[in-house]
This record gives C-alpha cells, sequence and structure tokens, in this order.
C-alpha cells in the first residue's frame, strides 16, 4: 500500500495555528500540519465544513481510519 496516496476526510476546521489546523473529523479532534494540505482540501477558515485532503501515512500517524 503506498503511503503518499492522498486520503480524503469530511472535517470541519476549529481552530487555525500558524503551521496547523485543528479539526474535528468523525468526532476526533487532530491537528494537521498545513504543509500536508494536499489539493482538493476546501476548508480554508475556523467553521468551515468541507474536505481534508492529506497522505495516507499522515492518517496513520493521526490514527485516522485510512
Amino acid at each position: 500500500m503506498n503511503d503518499d496516496v492522498p486520503v480524503t476526510f469530511r472535517a470541519r476546521l476549529l481552530r487555525e495555528g500558524g503551521l496547523a489546523i485543528l479539526c474535528d473529523i468523525g468526532g476526533q479532534q487532530v491537528w494537521v500540519p498545513r504543509s500536508q494540505l494536499l489539493v482538493g482540501t476546501t476548508v480554508q477558515h475556523a467553521g468551515d465544513d468541507g474536505d481534508i485532503v492529506i497522505p495516507r501515512w499522515l492518517a496513520r500517524n493521526l490514527q485516522l481510519p485510512t
């Protein structure tokens, strides 16, 4: 399985930090580094609901279902 394959999650952006965003993904709150957000990510500001697209390896590290 290729760990660089993008995975998409429905998320709510809860808070913006300098280098990361805090998202609620399926009831789990996780910090996602901005540098790892991939094309297709639609959340941009606190309160946004939409998609985040990240590499599979990061989803595993964040203990998200892949």
